[in-house]
């Protein structure tokens, strides 16, 4: 059988020894399998940017709430709620248990408990539920220390552990396990990294990847 494929190769170039041979086959299903996952993982990422940009127009006149209180020197508002359309008259909403805004640096807002509905990609609506965000509008930086879900009406799934974005920077990072479910594939890796707004995503640590056969085939065609 390596006689037959090493001279089958030859046809189009110099013969490939077995072990080459192999490696290529791999690395060509190992490509196949990124094309079927990393476009869902870019629409993941799309639709926590996009969260990111609706808890920055967090001011007091585009929310609503129900009480409001000074603990600590923050200003405590009980089941804050954020809602409205974005620039396609798409409909979103945020809310959360509760917001904690420093008094001395307004800048910097905590959401517990928080819960969206928001538009994506390609007519794709996300919801995302996380324990706590802590928002800093001078940096644009919003830390999830928290696990936190994220799931689109396409039917992907993701989880993550807790992780790091840059809004300015188009950039975030999760040094915790992250794990994404789509119908026909799924990616887990103990590491992921995001850069250039969504041009370089990475995926480290134990990663493992599975994909339907069948989607393989489909991607052939």
């Amino acid at each position: 059988m390596s006689n037959i494929q090493s001279q089958e190769l030859a046809v189009n170039g110099p013969a490939m020894s077995p072990r080459d041979y192999s490696a290529a086959l791999k690395h060509s299903a190992r490509v196949r399998r990124l094309k079927i996952i990393l476009p869902a993982v870019t629409v993941v990422v799309a639709a926590l940017f996009v969260s990111v940009s609706v808890v920055r127009s967090w001011l007091p006149e585009n929310i609503s709430i129900e009480t409001a209180t000074i603990e600590d020197g923050k200003i405590v508002m009980e089941k804050p709620a954020l809602s409205g359309r974005n620039g396609d008259g798409i409909a979103y909403a945020l809310k959360a248990s509760r917001a904690l805004q420093d008094i001395v640096s307004p800048n910097l807002i905590t959401l517990e408990s928080i819960a969206a509905q928001l538009p994506g990609s390609n007519g794709l609506m996300a919801n995302i539920r996380a324990a706590v965000g802590n928002f800093d509008r001078d940096s644009e930086k919003l830390e999830l220390p928290k696990p936190f879900d994220i799931d689109l009406s396409n039917g992907v799934n993701a989880h993550f552990r807790s992780a790091s974005v840059d809004l300015t920077g188009g950039s975030m990072i999760s040094d915790e396990k992250t794990t994404i479910i789509m119908s026909d594939a799924s990616i887990v890796a103990n590491k992921f990294e995001m850069k250039d707004n969504g041009q370089s995503l990475t995926f480290e640590g134990n990663v493992k990847v599975l994909v339907n056969p069948t989607s393989i085939r489909k991607e052939k065609e």
